[in-house]
């Protein structure tokens, strides 16, 4: 209601438009929250951090393609940002177009090659595609850093499962 009434007083101040996507996010409002977050990104096509709340509401509205315009315009824009080629990636794999996917996952690590959740989420994309040998040397590498994880030690263990050496 007091985002509302800032709004029709001012409605060109892009903290307002994402702060009321951020309630209505907590109210599981994704779609309306993603259009806060738009009218935010419209005010000021430079806020960062807007792209990424907007992408994932549209990724929770279920509206993939959405999802996508907002990562790739916010790759294009922020090209050093490796989370929005990771955001991204994600969107592609839940459409199970693995190789799109691949490709940003691939993108994001090597971008960012200290974030172990980017090489974990490349590592179970390729696991789909039947590229169980990089994914387990990705799974390898990551036991070595964190032998007591057991997302890394399931994915491991299925991915020889699959392979057959049971």
């Amino acid at each position: 209601t007091y985002y509302d009434k800032a709004l029709s007083l001012r409605a060109d101040i892009e903290q307002v438009h994402f702060n009321k996507g951020i309630a209505l996010t907590q109210l599981k409002k994704h779609a309306k929250a993603a259009a806060c977050y738009m009218q935010a990104l419209h005010t000021n096509p430079n806020y960062e951090k807007a792209y990424l709340h907007a992408g994932d509401a549209w990724e929770k509205a279920n509206k993939p393609k959405k999802a996508i315009h907002v990562y790739l315009t916010a790759i294009e824009k922020f090209p050093a940002n490796a989370h929005f080629n990771y955001r991204l990636g994600n969107v592609y794999k839940h459409l199970d177009k693995f190789e799109e996917a691949i490709t940003h996952l691939r993108i994001a690590t090597q971008k960012d090659q200290k974030n172990n959740i980017y090489k974990l989420e490349l590592a179970n994309t390729l696991h789909f595609i039947d590229a169980s040998i990089e994914a387990l040397k990705l799974y390898e590498a990551l036991l070595e850093q964190y032998p007591e994880n057991y997302h890394i030690l399931y994915n491991f263990g299925y991915t020889l499962k699959k392979m057959g050496y049971i």
